[in-house]
């Protein structure tokens, strides 16, 4: 009789195992090409899933309810995540122009996707970025002081005094700068890690075992 408890617990813990690893998702996805990506599909950040898109509509189409984030930590934690992505990808580029080109050909160019969050005063519009530039301050620095960089994909903050900016190439007024904002919609939440899932369902097995044996 111990032999079937034991073959009843073996078959709850794997069938739930299974159940709840199914639910862990797959690596983010770029969307688009390498130099023009139109948006991430399952973007992992914290315990969220996100769909982001990306796009040079004006700000108020894009974001008619305002910033999506409350804060500018939730907004940072977006942004890095967007430049690993891009990163890991193999992303040089944004609308089919060259980070690269834009950052090095004045030293004030490059290339960002930006994440509004609730406005700094002083300021109409605040954003964390995944941007690839060249660092204004220290122009002697090859590559530029981290996080800052234009070899690749780093994490920046903007500042925007204009009430409903269209973003693109030349943004805000700015030679040689191509911005995309980032809107993103809730897909879901991330489930436990593996190990963590196994110990859940093999609790569920014990509970269920302990469950008939009251029962006899």
């Amino acid at each position: 009789m111990k032999h079937n408890h034991f073959t009843r617990f073996v078959s709850l813990t794997v069938f739930a195992g299974a159940l709840l690893m199914f639910t862990i998702p797959a690596s983010a996805g770029l969307v688009g090409t390498t130099t023009n990506p139109t948006g991430v599909a399952g973007l992992v950040v914290g315990s969220n899933i996100y769909d982001v898109t990306f796009s040079i509509d004006y700000f108020d189409n894009v974001f008619p309810s305002g910033p999506q984030f409350s804060t500018w930590v939730d907004a940072a934690d977006v942004s890095t995540a967007l430049a690993n992505v891009l990163n890991g990808a193999g992303v040089t580029g944004l609308g089919g122009f060259s980070c690269a080109t834009l950052a090095n050909s004045d030293h004030r160019g490059g290339c960002s996707i930006m994440v509004p969050y609730p406005t700094v005063a002083g300021w109409q519009i605040s954003t964390v970025n995944a941007s690839w530039f060249y660092w204004q301050g220290d122009p002697s620095a090859v590559p530029p002081v981290p996080p800052y960089s234009d070899t690749q994909f780093g994490q920046s903050y903007g500042y925007i005094n204009l009430a409903n900016p269209q973003a693109g190439a030349n943004a805000f007024g700015n030679n040689n700068w191509y911005a995309e904002w980032a809107s993103v919609s809730l897909t879901g939440t991330v489930a436990p890690e593996p190990a963590s899932t196994f110990l859940f369902a093999a609790g569920l097995g014990l509970v269920s075992l302990a469950s008939r044996r009251r029962k006899k």
